[in-house]
């Protein structure tokens, strides 16, 4: 989408206002992007002769296309434009879309005119710099980057090339993410297609990432709303984010190229140094925003950031920090890019939504503790799996995170791409701050973050293991999944309620994997509630354990089985009037006599606390005993019959 500039020239303060107003709700029905600014350089200009200034700017107007803000109908001046008041939404988008026509038909024009004229020859200074341009190469010492390159389009849309344009530009963006996502994507793809400095480039790309911090790191009310009620605009708008991140870190490898293909290295070059580590910046936050959605980590992303750190590494720079005046500053490639390594090993699938930002967040505190060598000829010979104990592997051949370093091969270890990742200082030092705070008051202060680190801990130490084995399905084999406690309650005593067709992938005694298309699965989350009916009616109860998004958009769910034949009930506590769903689970468990187990809301149960059993035929009164299990979704606790009700 073209980026156009308007100017006002003899309007009054309320005249002004109320346009930039319109111009910010009109903007889903304009052709082209429209920004107020005070430049001559203006696309239109709107004037108003209303006012002494107004007529004044007229008589020296320059050839700018020209609008005329008026009452009337028709105007006796050569006014290329009417804007009709009072202004409505649709019929002020209407005349600036006029304009945007008009304007393509002048430069069509202009471009036809120009194609007539004979082209001038270069002179031969111009041609020997180009080739002196060519022949320069990257540093020999140094290993080759396979930096990604943009695609150029035949006709380029014009966009923001002044950082104080831009920064008014953005102020005017609405705070609605579903109309400022496509904007900010729509004018970086064309400052992409621009031949701009590197200084001054950086100027600019700095502007869009604090936009991508924002829109990642902002938990507002509307933020939290889009991500608990998803629909298709959320799913739109989810990948939209996600490619505006990693256009921005194609952008800043444009300034690392420019260093780059003129045999520049880092050590000695700051602003190339700060391109390096911005790169790796926006490739962590593309992944960690992948993490966050549940999506596979986009393709090249892993094998990039490797190749960095392989090249930085030669270079001597890997954990050097880098301020390039005025004012832009970044921290290490090496803390950048073990923040993001240590939250991809814990299994980010498995977290919660929000949890991934936090241990994003809770990890930086850690990357000093990282270590990462070579591997020397023991190394990568060891087998014994207690000695291997946080320790993975970086294969900078591979694009995927890093593996634990017991699944690795010898002949992958011994390979000169290849690293270790010793995460066994950051393992003591989780243990440490654990240990401090449950003696110390901190324990009730950082009880969340305290179940984060916990949470991880099998993951960083390579000590976690599958329970049950898995036994891939070998027919094609369907399950209907009914989602929350309610749906599964009706669908017990009739037909099935809100049930989705999945195929099933594997499973074992704990639990399966099972597969669909994204549609109509938006509103999946970590710790769900779930029902398993198959063709035979026979019924599992579940929790959502892991989910994934892949590169086909089909939604992966990894289940755990909730141990009971449910019998659907309903449960009234004596102090409330209002009965809730209630699922009595038959187990084979050897129990005390007279006790059983029970799944209800959150919020039911209460030691000893009294509640009224309706069943299909008989009533009766039993008291909550222990607590076994819970979520956001449901709770599941033993109770005794009360014999004496």
């Amino acid at each position: 989408m073209t980026l156009r500039y308007l100017k006002l020239l003899g309007l009054s303060e309320n005249e002004c206002r109320s346009l930039k107003s319109l111009l910010r709700i009109a903007s889903p029905l304009l052709t082209s992007q429209w920004s107020i600014t005070d430049s001559n350089e203006a696309d239109l200009i709107i004037y108003s002769f209303d006012s002494s200034a107004g007529r004044k700017a007229w008589q020296k107007r320059s050839a700018t296309l020209t609008g005329l803000l008026t009452h009337q109908t028709d105007c006796d001046e050569p006014i290329d434009i009417i804007f009709k008041k009072p202004l409505h939404k649709t019929q002020f988008a209407e005349t600036l879309n006029l304009a945007e026509q008009k304007l393509l038909e002048h430069q069509s024009v202009k471009k036809t005119n120009t194609s007539l004229n004979p082209q001038v020859k270069k002179s031969w200074l111009s041609t020997f710099n180009q080739f002196v341009s060519y022949t320069k190469k990257p540093a020999a010492h140094l290993p080759a980057l396979n930096l990604y390159t943009v695609s150029q389009d035949e006709k380029p849309a014009s966009t923001i090339k002044d950082p104080a344009l831009l920064l008014i530009w953005l102020n005017q963006l609405p705070n609605d993410t579903y109309q400022r996502v496509p904007s900010l994507l729509a004018n970086l793809k064309a400052l992409t297609q621009q031949k701009i400095k590197p200084d001054l480039l950086l100027q600019l790309l700095e502007m869009y990432r604090s936009q991508i911090n924002e829109l990642l790191f902002t938990r507002d009310i509307a933020a939290v709303k889009r991500d608990l009620y998803m629909n298709t605009e959320s799913v739109r708008t989810i990948g939209l984010i996600n490619e505006l991140i990693g256009l921005l870190a194609l952008a800043y490898q444009q300034i690392i190229r420019f260093f780059y293909q003129r045999g520049k290295t880092p050590f000695s070059h700051p602003l190339m140094l700060l391109a390096l580590n911005r790169t790796a910046e926006m490739l962590g936050l593309q992944l960690l925003h992948s993490f966050q959605y549940y999506r596979v980590a986009p393709a090249g992303v892993w094998q990039l950031l490797h190749e960095l750190y392989i090249y930085q590494e030669q270079a001597q720079t890997l954990h050097q920090e880098v301020t390039v005046k005025p004012y832009y500053q970044s921290r290490s490639f090496f803390e950048i890019y073990g923040q993001i390594v240590l939250t991809a090993l814990t299994d980010p699938y498995s977290q919660m939504r929000f949890d991934v930002l936090r241990l994003f967040r809770l990890l930086s505190q850690f990357t000093d503790k990282i270590v990462i060598v070579r591997l020397n000829e023991h190394q990568s010979k060891v087998n014994s799996r207690f000695l291997l104990l946080g320790h993975f592997c970086i294969d900078a051949l591979q694009d995927h995170c890093p593996q634990p370093m017991h699944k690795i091969p010898r002949e992958i270890r011994a390979s000169e791409t290849s690293r270790l990742f010793d995460a066994q200082a950051v393992l003591k030092s989780i243990e440490t701050t654990l240990r401090e705070a449950k003696s110390h008051r901190t324990h009730t202060i950082m009880s969340a973050e305290l179940r984060l680190v916990r949470h991880i801990l099998p993951q960083l130490n390579t000590s976690y293991e599958r329970r049950f084995q898995r036994i891939k399905q070998e027919t094609d084999e369907h399950i209907q999944i009914t989602l929350g406690l309610e749906s599964v309650h009706q669908s017990l005593q009739g037909n099935l309620v809100n049930a989705l067709d999945w195929q099933l992938v594997n499973l074992s005694n704990g639990g399966m994997m099972a597969k669909r298309a994204h549609a109509d699965c938006y509103h999946l989350n970590i710790g769900d509630f779930v029902g398993l009916f198959d063709s035979h009616q026979n019924v599992t109860l579940a929790v959502i354990k892991w989910l994934q998004i892949d590169i086909n958009n089909d939604v992966q769910i990894g289940l755990e089985r909730i141990i009971g034949k449910p019998e659907p009930v309903m449960c009234q506590p004596v102090d409330e009037q209002e009965q809730h769903p209630a699922l009595l689970l038959q187990t084979d468990i050897v129990t005390q006599a007279n006790t059983k187990i029970i799944l209800t809301e959150k919020g039911i149960f209460s030691p000893n606390r009294k509640l009224q059993i309706s069943g299909q035929s008989t009533v009766y009164s039993i008291i909550a005993n222990g607590l076994i299990d819970s979520s956001l979704d449901y709770e599941i606790f033993n109770y005794n019959l009360n014999l004496g009700s």
